[in-house]
């Protein structure tokens, strides 16, 4: 027979768990964009709390108008900036080359440590061959993520009077997507 041995009572305790530092505080997040990023300002500052947000952004301007200013922007570039480009709904006459104005624009973003595209909000059917260039060019590079606002931007509900405008929910709708694309591929 086998000696017995005493129970020894085991106890679990719960590990506390420290909160975690959010990691967007070591990244800057620039957000170079059209009329929709100017709508969605506060949010997006909001949003990308607590990184250092800085919006380049302007009225009804497209891609091949911003050119000048990616390629500024790129020039300050470091491996701890984070860019969020939401251009080419005002491209829905689109300009010859446009997958080549993509490819310069991503070109001049290499030396940043991710970067976010916000593909075009459909208008009309007007911008698909826009998205299928921004997407056919963000898949080439490696740092380089597409966040599909076609995707929800045709809820009537995010735009005041069923315009491109956007409303205060479609201002947080856009800022939730950048936001999210930004710490789900960039993080």
């Amino acid at each position: 027979m086998a000696p017995a041995t005493a129970a020894v009572p085991v106890t679990q305790s719960t590990p506390r768990s420290e909160p975690q530092p959010d990691l967007l505080e070591l990244y800057q997040v620039t957000i170079i964009g059209d009329s929709l990023v100017v709508q969605a300002d506060k949010q997006l500052r909001a949003a990308l709390a607590p990184a250092l947000v800085s919006v380049v952004a302007e009225e009804t301007v497209g891609l091949a108008e911003a050119q000048e200013t990616l390629a500024q922007q790129g020039l300050q570039l470091s491996k701890s900036d984070i860019v969020v480009v939401a251009l080419g709904s005002a491209d829905f006459n689109l300009p010859a080359g446009y997958e080549l104005m993509v490819r310069g624009a991503l070109s001049h973003l290499t030396g940043a440590h991710c970067v976010v595209w916000v593909d075009a909000q459909e208008i009309s059917g007007r911008l698909p061959e826009v998205n299928d260039a921004i997407d056919s060019q963000v898949s080439l590079v490696a740092n380089a993520y597409l966040a599909r606002w076609s995707s929800i931007a045709g809820n009537a509900a995010l735009h005041p009077d069923s315009s491109y405008n956007l409303n205060a929910e479609g201002a947080r709708s856009f800022a939730a997507l950048v936001s999210n694309a930004v710490r789900e591929k960039c993080l």
